[in-house]
């Protein structure tokens, strides 16, 4: 289930801190995409994405899981955030309550011409996701196909791409969460502003301790 896109404070930059480390990376700059870009030297069930994007007001973004026609597909399009499964072979864990199709409205307008940063973590089953270092919003998927490994960028049109880095990520050196704490890095003791995920694998925003959303 796709949790509320919430807001990490506009103020400060922030830190992600993922739990394993890099293995392999690859970085591209200043892309025009006009469909798929596949990234070849990155694949798997835990790799990470980050990609700013100029935006069209057609659909952009990331997908991860991918095998031939199907992925797992994280797009913006004007200012709402799709995650679509629907072509993915898949544990349904929804109860065919949203059909593998999930949206949120952004808080905030993506105009023409903005540009736009998709940060993803994909870790196992556990897809984290970030919008312009200010959103964030968390997801399960339960893949059952063994070649769902690909991971690619894709626009609906004609796109500029400024950069582009993507990892594997090395799942033997951490625990089975993608992050452990997103925080507010400009003064992060007296804001105590974090993300948490919890041991169901929920994403929850605290502030000094206390569960605030």
């Amino acid at each position: 289930m796709l949790l509320p896109v919430a807001a990490v404070p506009t103020s400060a930059c922030v830190v992600w801190v993922p739990s394993t480390t890099v293995l392999h990376s690859t970085f591209k700059k200043g892309l025009q995409i006009n469909g798929i870009e596949t990234i070849p030297t990155v694949s798997g069930r835990q790799v990470e994405v980050c990609a700013t994007y100029q935006s069209t007001g057609s659909a952009f973004g990331i997908d991860v899981l991918k095998s031939g026609n199907s992925q797992a597909r994280i797009s913006l399009s004007g200012s709402t955030l799709t995650v679509d499964f629907t072509s993915l072979a898949r544990i349904n864990n929804d109860g065919g309550s949203f059909g593998g199709r999930y949206e949120s409205a952004l808080p905030t307008t993506i105009e023409v011409g903005q540009e736009v940063k998709l940060h993803v973590f994909l870790d196992g089953s556990i897809l984290d996701i970030f919008v312009n270092d200010t959103y964030a919003t968390s997801i399960r998927v339960f893949a059952n196909d063994a070649d769902a490994t690909g991971v690619a960028l894709f626009t609906e049109q004609n796109t500029q791409v400024f950069e582009a880095e993507a990892w594997n990520l090395d799942p033997s050196q951490g625990s089975s969460l993608a992050i452990e704490t997103v925080r507010a890095d400009s003064e992060p003791r007296s804001m105590g502003v974090e993300y948490r995920l919890e041991a169901d694998h929920s994403l929850h925003l605290y502030r000094d301790g206390v569960r605030i959303f």
